[in-house]
């Protein structure tokens, strides 16, 4: 997708520069769309290298092809721009299908590096801009990121965080969707992550500044998730797994409040032996892997 060595890339009539003498090609980069003095459509039409306002005048988002354009505007608008890049947004990594959120793991990394930018002595009179490539999927975590800086950091609701991204068309984004080896009969988007985030914070589960972020991926190496404080998800215990590694597992669970383990995939073999030795309650909910359980 990177354009052809030598190829020249047009900029908006209100950015044109003369070529830097790098002997690589101007990246397009437009200043923000409220400066331009187009209209409502052409401000929030999506383009590979425009930059979209999510703060005015101090927090934008674009897509770059590669890190080359990245690196020419970074020389061009070093004075009033200080471009942000990281591979936080890259980190979901998919079953199947699938395509989801990136964990809380991650949304706490992020405001941190974004908590660290804003509050530099050095960039106080910065512009900040959010780098990522054309790959959908990353741009959307992007945008679920920076929108979830704004809901935990700086108090905004889930659809005030949302609604500069929202305006974007064609939208750039993909929807989030289940890990089926089948077509998506149900989709999610970054609002509705937003939301469910939001609410866990009023619940309490959720605590940006408090968030133990090495607990929480000590239990990810052991593919364990805490979907809430009382409940964990843990893939299949009997895979390739020998009696110390039964150990440092049900000791995990248990030092993490685990009291009760539910079966729910059909496919597994395991005895329930190694939690109830350890005064765990064990119980059999199966159904089919990648399918919801029946009413029963």
């Amino acid at each position: 997708n990177a354009h052809p060595a030598g190829s020249p890339v047009t900029i908006g009539p209100c950015a044109r520069r003369k070529s830097i003498d790098v002997g690589l090609p101007i990246a397009k980069s437009l200043v923000p769309a409220s400066s331009v003095g187009t209209d409502a459509a052409r401000e929030d039409e999506w383009e590979i290298g425009k930059r979209f306002e999510i703060v005015p005048g101090r927090l934008s988002f674009v897509s770059h092809f590669s890190g080359q354009e990245t690196m020419i505007e970074t020389f061009h608008d070093k004075d009033i721009l200080h471009y942000v890049r990281s591979s936080l947004h890259e980190k979901y990594t998919p079953v199947h299908a699938d395509f989801g959120p990136v964990d809380l793991s991650v949304v706490c990394r992020f405001c941190e590096l974004l908590r660290a930018k804003r509050t530099s002595k050095k960039l106080e009179d910065k512009h900040l801009v959010y780098v990522t490539d054309d790959v959908a999927e990353h741009r959307t975590n992007a945008a679920f990121l920076i929108c979830s800086y704004l809901v935990l950091e700086e108090g905004f609701s889930p659809q005030k965080a949302w609604e500069p991204f929202s305006k974007i068309r064609p939208s750039p984004f993909v929807p989030f969707r289940d890990a089926s080896e089948t077509p998506a009969l149900y989709t999610l988007g970054v609002l509705d992550i937003l939301k469910a985030l939001t609410r866990a914070v009023a619940l309490g589960w959720y605590n940006n500044s408090t968030f133990d972020v090495m607990q929480y991926e000590k239990l990810a190496k052991r593919d364990i998730s805490r979907i809430c404080p009382k409940v964990l998800l843990f893939s299949d215990p009997g895979r390739k797994r020998g009696d110390e590694d039964w150990d440092d597992l049900t000791d995990l669970l248990k030092k993490n409040g685990v009291t009760l383990v539910i079966r729910a995939n059909c496919e597994s073999k395991y005895s329930p032996r190694q939690f109830q030795e350890r005064d765990m309650r064990f119980l059999d909910c199966r159904f089919e892997a990648r399918q919801t359980p029946c009413d029963e």
